[in-house]
């Protein structure tokens, strides 16, 4: 072999090398089959490593008797088919003093104790108890659950299960198609933190339904039917908030007694089949369906608030004593309070004034003296503000709410989106992503320059030999 070849190999050899070690390589993490490898979930996850993941076959798992199913790596945890791959819990009973009383509950079916932990892909079912997650970036996607899921951590993903409840805290989380029926919980969905998006869930149960407490949230097209007529469809508390296109069937609440300082949160699009209740400032209502109306209490203002394209479809509430229409402002009120937005104002089913323009506004005001015991039901006369409140607008159909788009920012913790109060309010811009050379783009760039140099040594032998 002459001394020009072998330079010209042993070029070539680390040249093939540095292409090698160039390619990105997981060491370490695997993938485990139940019950392949390990005939359970528990055996497995015990043989596991940070990074693994665990693929459980079609099938029905027993986990032992008296055992929370923990988890305690970053790992994820795979069913085959939602469907067929059925995990049976039977987690221990418990202690749990209420007051004087001690009774015994069950513990929690599975316990996360770990970040990055990912469960998809199964029916469990449990004794009783409710999953408890504690790490961060934890994902519960596409389970069928008969219990709750209870998690504190920012990153959280809760998406397409079907569940009992949901009661997270943390910030950048997301729930997202999920199916909550039969939820007896104070409210179905509660969500503490900021910067949360709550959309396309369907909520049902004997208490209330979603509950968010915090800034930058959105909760946006959701299905939301209590039963209870003493508790809140949807409680709102915080700033900044959006509550856009939501269908609820019981009363809704903008800051309450919790929380009263809620401002500058727009609600719209809404179809609310009850009253909507209102302790907060500078907030904007427009396009929403409501049966009636409650600004402040006896000590809260409520003052600033804007509302406008609003359908008042006024009908007595079954609950209460009778009364021509629920339109309640208590003496805590004492700001101004906007029916309009200077040029047009919201439908009221008891108007009887006339468009003889036919510009879709009425030619007289809609005037609310707020003492007027027509207005409310069944409440003392001193617990009301004496107040004129003033329409100048009052449209003469009901607003098209089925038309109203609103484009929905993009939330991160980085940023602090103000909605706008306009009816489309536009995403914050996002900078353009940076973008980081691929393991295919570091193998060409290698091999481009093996090739200049190989080819710069061929040519000097050449010369060489001449």
């Amino acid at each position: 072999m002459s001394k020009k070849v072998a330079v010209v190999l042993i070029l070539m050899s680390l040249t093939a090398a540095s292409i090698v070690a160039s390619k990105p390589v997981n060491a370490g993490s695997k993938t485990i089959t139940v019950p392949d490898d390990y005939s359970t979930i528990t055996a497995a996850i015990g043989n596991a490593a940070d990074g693994d993941t665990i693929f459980v076959r079609k099938g029905t798992y027993e986990e032992p008797i008296n055992q929370t199913l923990v988890i305690n790596k970053s790992l994820s945890l795979i069913g085959e088919d939602r469907a067929s791959t059925i995990l049976r819990l039977h987690p221990p009973l418990v202690p749990y003093t209420l007051f004087t009383q001690t009774f015994m509950v069950y513990d929690n079916p599975i316990k996360i104790d770990a970040k990055r932990v990912t469960i998809s892909g199964f029916k469990i079912a449990s004794d009783g108890g409710d999953l408890s997650a504690t790490g961060e970036e934890t994902q519960i996607i596409g389970n069928a659950m008969n219990f709750a899921v209870s998690a504190a951590g920012d990153g959280i993903q809760v998406i397409d299960n079907s569940l009992t409840g949901i009661a997270l805290s943390g910030s950048n989380q997301t729930i997202a198609g999920n199916t909550l029926l039969n939820g007896t919980a104070e409210f179905i969905v509660s969500i503490g933190g900021s910067y949360n998006t709550i959309t396309s869930n369907m909520v049902s149960g004997s208490g209330g339904g979603i509950y968010t407490n915090g800034f930058h949230n959105i909760v946006h097209g959701n299905s939301i039917t209590t039963e209870s007529g003493t508790s809140a469809g949807l409680e709102l508390n915080g700033n900044e908030n959006i509550i856009a296109k939501n269908n609820i069937s019981s009363f809704v609440i903008i800051g309450s007694e919790r929380v009263p300082e809620s401002t500058s949160n727009i609600v719209c699009g809404n179809t609310i089949a009850n009253n909507l209740a209102i302790v907060g400032h500078n907030n904007t209502f427009y396009g929403n369906y409501l049966q009636g109306l409650i600004l402040g209490n006896r000590i809260k203002d409520a003052s600033n608030n804007v509302f406008y394209h609003n359908n008042f479809d006024f009908i007595e509430n079954d609950v209460l004593p009778a009364g021509e229409k629920t339109f309640t402002v208590w003496e805590g009120v004492q700001g101004p309070v906007f029916l309009d937005n200077g040029k047009e104002g919201n439908y009221y089913s008891d108007y009887n004034g006339s468009d003889l323009n036919f510009d879709g506004v009425g030619d007289s005001p809609y005037v609310i003296n707020t003492t007027d015991p027509n207005n409310y039901h069944y409440i003392a006369d001193f617990n009301i503000a004496d107040l004129v409140l003033t329409d100048h607008y009052p449209l003469m159909a009901p607003f098209d709410i089925s038309n109203i788009n609103i484009e929905l920012p993009e939330l991160t913790s980085s940023l602090s989106p103000s909605p706008s109060l306009s009816p489309s309010p536009s995403p914050s811009p996002s900078p353009p992503p940076t973008a980081e050379p691929s393991s295919t783009t570091t193998i060409i760039a290698f091999v481009v320059a093996a090739a200049v140099i190989i080819g710069g040594l061929l040519l000097y032998f050449r010369k060489r030999e001449h």
